[in-house]
């Protein structure tokens, strides 16, 4: 695919033109003209088409995800099987340009927006402007959060030192003093890099590449260009089915000996999975994985406070990585310290701070406070996949994500001499009042 990816292109002229496979995203394209073109497989992923000019071309198999399209004239022009979720299509004028099995899902509109006369733009998924503010947290957290990283703020990251930098800690109650530290008074995350050696990450990534292969999602769209980005992402579940080696990996010694400290001596495990981003996936929402926040609006304190006014951390999470990742396959970014702040971030709290982007290689561990914000940035690779295996732990009375126990085979469970029984709840008893 040729590439005019992040370049300054506004008013260029691409008229009369045949455009096969070109890559624009994220390009500056503000008042540029494709009048009677030809685009088939061109990616204009977040780019800014605002006051550009499609008239009377054909685009098939278009990517415009993110895209700003404020304005945008399409006057007879022709789309087809091309994917406009999550853009801005305010002010277009649809009404002579015919529209075939395009998708609309989370695009807005506004009254000045023109259809087709036998076109509903709600049926195909677009929301219009009068109903966005009911949507727009959800749908644009992710967008507003990638936004702030910045050159500045990645380079500023640079001269930070992680946690995993310190001088190598070999007592085990030291490092697990170091953990509980950094996941309560700390930033709320403790990296340790390069834990597993590459014959087991390997082993691993090799079995999850096997079961994304057989998901019958990505056998039906893998080779469609203009798929929606929602199926460039899989979970896969039922890992300890799957082999020993995902044993090891949901009981992470280091990680377990600061649990108990942290959340109780018989913690449990509510969620284990596999997450997989292929390229062109948009990423993931700015959220918190803290038990029951459901329940809590944007900028809603959290309850955090046991009995007797004493703290009482819910859960921990922890994060796997099968792949180097780096600026072009993105990964994890986060707020430092924000789980102090005990609330659910508003649109306001991500557009005033600066995020940072965990930068990891493969093998290595992420512990961190479930209240501490964080993400996915979009995979803007071309060829690169990532996989991450993404475990949650919390007090046992907390309830369940998902009951791991019931779907893992008893034979998996009886192998096991470690402490797999009890992160899966079995026998598992209430708590309950002695009198």
């Amino acid at each position: 695919m040729r590439r005019h990816n992040n370049r300054e292109l506004n008013k260029n002229i691409f008229d009369y033109k045949n455009l096969i496979k070109i890559g624009f995203f994220k390009s500056k394209l503000y008042g540029a003209s494709f009048k009677n073109c030809n685009l088939e497989k061109c990616n204009f992923w977040e780019s800014n088409l605002a006051y550009a000019n499609f008239d009377n071309s054909k685009l098939k198999n278009c990517i415009f995800t993110d895209a700003n399209l404020n304005k945008t004239s399409f006057v007879n022009s022709t789309l087809i099987d091309t994917n406009l979720t999550h853009t801005n299509l305010k002010g277009i004028n649809f009404k002579t340009a015919k529209l075939i099995n395009v998708n609309l899902r989370d695009a807005v509109f506004d009254s000045k927006t023109k259809w087709p006369s036998d076109f509903n733009p709600l049926s195909h998924g677009a929301i219009k402007d009068a109903d966005f503010d009911l949507f727009s947290y959800k749908t644009h957290m992710s967008y507003l959060s990638i936004k702030n990283l910045s050159n500045r703020t990645i380079k500023n990251y640079k001269k930070k030192k992680e946690i995993a930098d310190r001088k190598k800690i070999t007592k085990k109650d030291e490092t697990t003093k170091q953990i509980i530290h950094a996941l309560t008074k700390g930033p709320g995350y403790y990296i340790v890099k390069n834990y597993y050696n590459k014959n087991k990450i390997k082993k691993a990534l090799d079995i999850i590449t096997r079961e994304i292969k057989r998901n019958k999602n990505y056998q039906k769209n893998c080779s469609k260009f203009s798929r929606d980005k929602k199926l460039n992402q899989i979970n896969i579940y039922n890992l300890l089915n799957l082999d020993k080696v995902f044993s090891e990996i949901i009981q992470h010694k280091i990680a377990m000996d600061a649990f108990k400290e942290l959340l109780g001596e018989n913690f449990v495990c509510t969620y284990f999975a596999a997450q997989s981003s292929f390229p062109g996936a948009r990423g993931q929402n700015m959220h918190l994985d803290y038990p029951y926040v459901v329940f809590n609006k944007p900028g809603d304190r959290i309850p955090y406070y046991g009995m007797g006014g004493k703290e009482c951390l819910l859960s921990c999470g922890l994060l796997t990585y099968l792949n180097n990742f780096d600026k072009g396959n993105s990964g994890t970014y986060y707020l430092e310290n924000s789980h102090k702040f005990r609330k659910f971030p508003t649109i306001e709290d991500i557009k005033k701070n600066n995020f940072q982007q965990v930068k990891i290689t493969k093998g290595s561990i992420l512990i961190f406070n479930t209240l501490m914000w964080h993400g996915a940035m979009p995979n803007y690779s071309e060829n690169k996949n990532r996989s991450v295996i993404v475990a949650h732990y919390a007090r046992n009375f907390v309830k369940l994500r998902l009951d791991i126990g019931k779907t893992t085979k008893k034979s998996v469970i009886k192998k096991d001499k470690g402490l797999l029984k009890q992160l899966l709840g079995i026998n598992l008893k209430p708590p309950e009042v002695i009198y």
